[in-house]
């Protein structure tokens, strides 16, 4: 019937123009959270976006602000990047309902299960538009229970000791405080990874063999900066540059920098942990069980200091390595502060007087580990050729 097939265009386009209105507005409103992409997405590939050619393209390990829920499918957001425009961003369920598609078309007689992420590249034949986790390093906050991540080329072996007697851990873990718990639920329907604010019901676990890596993690609004090198904190020379390079952050970026000082050890956030502080009230002394507290509570400081947009620097006093934030949901900036010459920094270290000489080796082991470990654990690196 004529009249009927013009009813419904004309009720498509009035839909369609709606969401094109909630667009424009949307463009205007604060970001209510961040995201770090686990797979990637073509949304021009996507039929069924809002707006037709309004859906967004992603990568995995790309990061997205989400400024508010259109439907259970649809976000709307951007991708972090100079220039990213606003658009329809596919929500959690709509990527593990696309996903689970995808596996039964690849293998119909086989139920299909959420533990697996798609394992095939994305072919330019796949109406669905979802790409793949591919087997990339999986990013930073940790997801699946028994999920592991390798931090790469460094060396993790010993523990290196600060002048405050605390050893120096040797990776880190995941995990945040349950703060927009009710906010993140409205948004995720509980497929978000990640436990940073704003929060979600814990991803259920599957069995031991299997894991399930979500789509989404939540992370900090504004990815916090971190400084590691030359050496360990604690001791004068890594102290006095990177104290320097604090001072040009704070006069460069006057008014938009947040520079925070933070004695927790961020490298206990580790979800395995949090998320069992009843066993480990058992198997552990109280004053670690308030050292998990504190660090729960510094990581919720964080994201709500990341919620201004502005320049966050955490000045992390047992940071020393970019392993140790690997698998926390932080998402940090890791800034490399590099002295490539041994020479150079044993120099450096001698110059300081025998306080420090005493603690040559540790220094110089520390700082081995950094120059031995892949370009790629660092967001930045800064030699003494730029400093």
């Amino acid at each position: 019937d004529v009249s009927l097939d013009e009813d419904r265009e004309g009720a498509r386009r009035e839909v369609e123009s709606q969401a094109q209105q909630q667009l424009e507005r949307a463009k205007h409103k604060p970001v209510a959270f961040a995201v770090r992409t686990n797979v990637s997405y073509c949304g021009a590939l996507d039929e069924e976006c809002p707006v037709q050619g309004a859906a967004i393209n992603f990568e995995a390990k790309d990061f997205l602000h989400i400024k508010e829920k259109y439907s259970n499918d649809w976000w709307i957001g951007r991708l972090v990047k100079e220039g990213g425009d606003i658009a329809f961003i596919p929500s959690p369920q709509r990527l593990e309902a696309m996903r689970l598609k995808q596996e039964q078309k690849a293998s119909p007689r086989t139920p299909p299960t959420l533990a697996h992420p798609p394992s095939s590249p994305r072919r330019a034949g796949n109406a669905s538009g979802l790409g793949d986790s591919g087997n990339r390093r999986s990013p930073p906050p940790s997801l699946g229970k028994g999920r592991s991540w390798s931090g790469g080329g460094g060396s993790r072996q010993g523990k290196q000791v600060s002048p405050r007697g605390r050893a120096v851990p040797r990776a880190g873990g995941d995990g945040e405080g349950a703060a927009g718990r009710a906010e993140r639920s409205r948004f995720c329907g509980g497929v978000c990874g990640g436990r940073g604010p704003p929060s979600a019901p814990d991803v259920p676990v599957s069995p031991p063999q299997t894991q399930h890596i979500p789509p989404y993690d939540v992370v900090p609004s504004m990815r916090p900066v971190v400084l590691v090198g030359p050496s360990l904190k604690g001791y004068e020379v890594t102290d006095m540059m990177q104290k320097a390079l604090f001072d040009f952050l704070k006069h460069r970026f006057d008014g938009r920098i947040s520079i925070t000082h933070i004695t927790a050890d961020l490298s206990l956030a580790k979800r395995s942990i949090l998320n069992n502080l009843g066993k480990q009230a058992i198997l552990e002394r109280s004053t670690t069980r308030s050292s998990i507290a504190e660090v729960q509570s510094e990581i919720e400081r964080i994201f709500e200091l990341a919620k201004s947009l502005q320049l966050v620097v955490l000045d992390a006093d047992t940071i020393n390595h970019p392993a140790q934030l690997a698998k926390t949901s932080l998402a940090p900036i890791i800034v490399y502060v590099k002295v490539s010459s041994p020479k150079v920094l044993q120099r450096l270290i001698k110059s300081r007087g025998k306080s420090q000489v005493k603690h040559l080796n540790v220094q110089m082991m520390a700082a081995d580990k950094l120059v031995q470990c892949p370009p790629e654990l660092f967001d930045v690196i800064l030699d003494e050729n730029q400093l």
